[in-house]
């Protein structure tokens, strides 16, 4: 019950469709009854993005998942957006990407305060886009892997 409440609370609520994450300890995905209620919110999420056990965010920096806010949004109540973009398949009426991940991470993100290389990451990644080079890749990964 209490997925479905907080199913409810998210889409009537909280403001925005854009994305959501969905955090579910994987031995509680062995048991049917909770893996059942975790698909049924993913269905009924109004959301854009879901990511499961995944930062949903990751789903703008895959590129080949849509992105953007949940379909029904008007002009005059737009909030997170209306149309999506890095809809690489090309579908035509998508209503949202789901994205299912490790329950825990490898690697610190850089963007974590308690990251000790994220200066490094940064610096690298600014270099990357200012001008770009396959060359650079491998010293910005390397920062990366050392979060």
């Amino acid at each position: 019950g209490f997925l479905a409440k907080a199913v409810e609370l998210c889409n009537e609520k909280v403001w925005g469709s854009l994305n959501v994450t969905l955090l579910i300890h994987p031995s509680q995905l062995k048991e049917p009854l909770i893996a059942a209620a975790v698909e049924e919110a993913i269905t009924n999420l109004e959301y854009g993005t879901i990511g499961v056990n995944l930062w949903a965010g990751f789903g703008f920096a895959l590129m080949s998942t849509t992105w953007g806010a949940h379909p029904g949004h008007t002009p005059e109540d737009v909030q997170s957006g209306i149309g999506l973009v890095h809809n690489t398949y090309m579908f035509e009426q998508a209503q949202k990407s789901v994205m299912y991940g490790p329950f825990t991470q490898a690697l610190k993100p850089a963007w974590f305060p308690s990251s000790r290389t994220s200066h490094k990451v940064f610096e690298r990644l600014a270099g990357l886009e200012a001008a770009p080079s396959p060359l650079k890749l491998p010293a910005l990964i390397a920062a990366a892997a050392r979060s």
